[in-house]
């Protein structure tokens, strides 16, 4: 997030253009993005279900409860 501030403030600086333009740019892409990413990931999560887990067995015995 700082680096993407930083380089709002080069590329104001070196294309002569209005800093609080180029941040709110950065900022629309960042939120557009996330919107996007959060749309695309929750279609895609409903085609991809998480695995079952396999309980793993030990060669450890279970401790008993404390009296």
């Amino acid at each position: 997030m700082t680096l993407g501030i930083v380089l709002a403030g080069i590329l104001a600086a070196v294309y002569n253009v209005a800093l609080n333009t180029v941040l709110l740019t950065w900022l629309g892409l960042t939120v557009g993005l996330g919107i996007i990413g959060w749309i695309l990931g929750d279609r895609l999560s409903s085609r991809f279900p998480s695995l079952e887990e396999e309980p793993q067995s030990s060669d450890i015995p279970p401790i008993p409860p404390a009296p």
